[in-house]
């Protein structure tokens, strides 16, 4: 009787020993979480400062496009117009060298007309090409916020595979305290084997 109840009490031991062999420490749980926790933290900033400095490059890119399209397009309407009123200036001129009233008066409406035309017609070229550098300005900003919105929306499902990593490793934990218990109980059951003898 007491060699069986030694030998159960070896076998006993020896589990125990063996169980414990394979179980985490404690202690590796929280600093894989804090490790991980850190590099989570750290790729959300690195990500929010990538996002804001591709915004930033996108939206001041857009900028230039716009002002410059609209300087070059401010100096040759005022080239143009120089062009204009100095055709205008010499064909007033040239009207006072006809003899006749009324042909003098003829040519001086024909270049007024012609003058005022020609104004018609640049005011309504820069009017147009005014409207196309915003509009495109507007179309180039919209697409900026569109991919800050699409690199906040990617965050997002990052985020939740964060979260589900979380939850996997907090369920992994709780099954290793669980599994942790039963080798509990059989220490207990060891030490009172030893105690009654």
């Amino acid at each position: 009787m007491k060699q069986s109840s030694h030998f159960v009490t070896s076998s006993l031991i020896v589990l125990a020993c063996l169980s414990f062999t394979h179980a985490q420490t404690p202690s590796q749980v929280p600093t894989t979480e804090i490790a991980s926790s850190s590099k989570v933290e750290t790729k959300s900033a690195t990500s929010t400062a990538s996002k804001a400095r591709h915004f930033t490059e996108c939206s001041q890119d857009a900028i230039e496009l716009r002002d410059t399209s609209l300087s070059q397009m401010r100096a040759e309407y005022n080239k143009a117009m120089n062009e204009a009123l100095l055709q205008r200036k010499e064909m007033e001129k040239k009207s006072f060298t006809i003899v006749d009233e009324k042909d003098r008066r003829d040519f001086t409406k024909t270049s007024v007309e012609a003058y005022k035309t020609k104004i018609k017609e640049l005011q309504s070229t820069l009017t147009e090409e005014r409207k196309k550098a915003w509009s495109e300005f507007e179309s180039n900003t919209k697409e900026c916020r569109e991919l800050l919105e699409a690199g906040d929306n990617n965050d997002k499902k990052d985020d939740k595979k964060d979260v589900s990593k979380k939850e996997m490793r907090q369920e992994t934990k709780e099954s290793q305290k669980e599994q942790e218990q039963p080798k509990t109980s059989l220490l207990q059951s060891i030490r009172s084997l030893f105690s009654k003898e």
